[in-house]
């Protein structure tokens, strides 16, 4: 037999009762999302700083390489608006794929407890 106890409805939503903690009534989705959430703000952070290196490095090695034959002919802005485009979409998929993978390692994780 437990004894009861009253609470205020502000206690009863934010303090979580000591004699719950250990059972599954605690494990509430806002305590599953944020593990997952970080995982992959964090990996995403990583990745663009990895694309902007990529990136300077890029247009180091272009510069390098600059001819004007590039950017003469009717068709050079479309050319450099494609390739932009292309450029962008490809830095995109690499982000939200290592954000992929850090999120479903905390899943994989969470299976396996």
């Amino acid at each position: 037999v437990r004894s009861l106890r009253f609470a205020s409805p502000l206690q009863s939503l934010t303090i979580p009762d000591p004699e719950v903690q250990g059972e599954e009534g605690l494990n509430t989705p806002r305590k599953r999302f944020l593990p997952k959430f970080l995982a992959g703000l964090t990996a995403e952070a990583r990745a663009r700083r990895e694309v902007a290196l990529k990136r300077t490095a890029d247009a180091e090695e272009n510069a390098e390489k600059f001819s004007v034959d590039d950017v003469t002919g009717s068709d050079w802005v479309e050319k450099t608006a494609s390739s932009g485009r292309a450029r962008k979409q490809k830095e995109e998929a690499f982000v939200e794929a290592a954000y992929d993978q850090a999120v479903a390692g905390i899943d994989d994780v969470e299976k396996n407890l």
